[in-house]
């Protein structure tokens, strides 16, 4: 899917957004169900989205995120949000995702937490 890459580092599969503005429905909707697929069929257990290129999405879109989360907590996997801009951010909050979610200013950040913490937050 050319709207996100991914990779892998220290077992962590990363989800980097491609696009800079996400208000498409139709990008939303595969964007959407290609995050599900990957939590789904990754054999990883830490995933981490790094939103580095977003500097502007849909409302549509922070649904595919919650949706994502849930399936992450039915999959015992750990997700972790990385580098949002100053407005992404202020999204987040004001729909409360930021308090279900752990946000990181990078991914080196990221990373930092997920070796520190090792923890079971699924339990």
């Amino acid at each position: 899917m050319n709207n996100i890459v991914t990779r892998e580092h220290n077992e962590i599969l990363i989800i980097q957004f491609q696009d800079v503005r996400l208000i498409d429905e139709i990008t939303i909707q595969n964007i959407g169900s290609e995050l599900v697929r990957l939590v789904t069929t990754t054999k990883l257990n830490k995933v981490l989205l790094n939103f580095e290129n977003v500097k502007f999405m849909a409302s549509a879109m922070l649904g595919k995120i919650a949706l994502l989360r849930k399936k992450c907590i039915e999959k015992k996997v750990d997700l972790r949000v990385c580098c949002l801009t100053e407005n992404i951010q202020e999204v987040f909050a004001l729909m409360k995702l930021d308090t279900i979610l752990d946000i990181y200013p990078s991914e080196a950040e990221a990373y930092a937490d997920f070796e520190a913490k090792k923890k079971k937050w699924y339990v």
